[in-house]
C-alpha cells in the first residue's frame, strides 16, 4: 500500500500552528503593505489630482501642493517627481495669473512683470506686455495731442490745431474731425 502522509501534531494532539501563524503574518504584511500605499502612494495622488482638477477648472490654488502634507516632492521616487512638476505648473501658473492682472491693470511695472514664464505661453505674455505698453504710450501721446489743442481754445486760441502728422495713423481722422470741429466754431463766432 502508498505511503500516506503523516500530520504532525503538538503534544495536546493539536496541529502545530504553523498554517495558522503563517496566516496571520500574511494578514499583518498585507495590512502593512495596504498602509503604506495608502499613505505613500493613494494619499498623494489623489491630493495632486485635486490641484490638477482645480486648475483644469481654471482654478489655481494659492497653497503649494505639499501643503497637507500628503505630497512629499522630495520623495525619490515617481510620486516625488509627479508632485515636483504639479508644483511647477502651479506656481507657473499663479504668476501668470498675476502677471495677467498686472496688465489688466496697466501696471507695467509691477515686480510679478519680471518673472519669466516658460514656454510659448510666456512668450505670448511678453507679446501682450510690449503690445499694451506700446498701445498704452500711443494713448497717451494721442491724448497730449488733443489736450494741448484743447488748452490752447480754453485759452482764446482758435487757430491752434491737432496736427494729424503728430498722431499716429490710426487716430489721423480723428484729429481732422477735431480740427473742423475748431474751424467751426471759430467761424461761428
Amino acid at each position: 500500500s502508498p505511503p500516506c502522509a503523516t500530520t504532525r501534531t503538538g503534544p495536546s494532539g493539536n496541529n502545530n500552528g504553523a498554517p495558522g501563524g503563517l496566516l496571520l503574518g500574511a494578514a499583518v504584511a498585507f495590512g502593512n503593505t495596504a498602509i503604506v500605499t495608502r499613505r505613500n502612494v493613494t494619499g498623494p495622488v489623489e491630493r495632486l489630482r485635486t490641484v490638477t482638477e482645480a486648475v483644469a477648472a481654471g482654478d489655481v490654488p494659492e497653497t503649494p501642493v505639499d501643503a497637507d502634507e500628503t505630497v512629499d516632492p522630495t520623495q525619490p521616487d515617481e510620486i516625488g517627481d509627479l508632485a515636483r512638476s504639479v508644483e511647477e505648473m502651479r506656481t507657473s501658473l499663479r504668476t501668470v495669473e498675476r502677471q495677467a492682472e498686472a496688465l489688466a491693470a496697466r501696471e507695467f511695472d509691477a515686480a510679478v512683470l519680471d518673472r519669466s514664464v516658460p514656454g510659448e505661453f510666456g512668450t505670448a505674455l511678453d507679446g501682450m506686455r510690449t503690445e499694451l505698453r506700446r498701445y498704452t504710450t500711443e494713448l497717451e501721446t494721442v491724448l497730449d495731442r488733443f489736450g494741448e489743442t484743447a488748452d490752447a481754445a480754453r485759452e482764446g486760441d482758435l487757430t491752434a490745431r491737432v496736427d494729424p502728422s503728430r498722431v499716429p495713423p490710426e487716430y489721423e481722422t480723428l484729429a481732422r474731425d477735431f480740427d473742423d470741429l475748431l474751424d467751426a466754431l471759430a467761424t461761428s463766432l
